[in-house]
């Protein structure tokens, strides 16, 4: 089972879409602990549960191509990068597979940034915040490679 929430959750708090990092945090939980907790009467102990983060937000893109929208700071990398912290240190207190794809998105954007007007973050988001193509690509290697090597049957 794979859970990817969070890139409209991490949404500014005058957002409609917004989420807090609390409440974003407990339902992460819950959604986990309705497959994995003995307790739950939706308990499948054979469930195999990978976590994705967000990836990282592209501020550039993103304030060109939402104009106006952008300008009220309905998002930022660095409240992103919050949400996706909160996917990665739950994954490692449970001991979950986790697909850090903040982190290797902007690990991507390392060296890129000031090279062209959007930071290198057009290689991976159509808009700054969607996956382009190529994104959708990494996200799908990375995804089939967290489930072969734990999992290789």
């Amino acid at each position: 089972m794979t859970i990817f929430y969070s890139a409209n959750d991490a949404a500014a708090k005058a957002s409609r879409q917004h989420v807090s990092l609390d409440v974003f945090s407990e339902t992460l939980k819950y959604t986990v602990f309705l497959v994995n907790d003995p307790k739950s009467e939706y308990y499948l102990p054979e469930t195999r549960i990978l976590l994705i983060t967000p990836p990282a937000l592209g501020d550039c893109m993103y304030t060109k191509y939402m104009g106006e929208t952008s300008k009220l700071g309905m998002r930022n990398n660095n409240n992103t990068r919050l949400y996706a912290d909160a996917v990665k240190n739950f994954a490692k207190y449970l001991r979950l597979s986790c697909v850090g794809m903040w982190t290797v998105v902007e690990d991507k954007m390392c060296g890129l940034v000031n090279t062209d007007p959007f930071d290198g973050y057009d290689e991976y988001l159509v808009n700054g915040l969607h996956f382009s193509a190529k994104g959708n690509q990494l996200l799908y290697d990375l995804v089939v490679k967290d489930i072969e090597l734990p999992w290789p049957e």
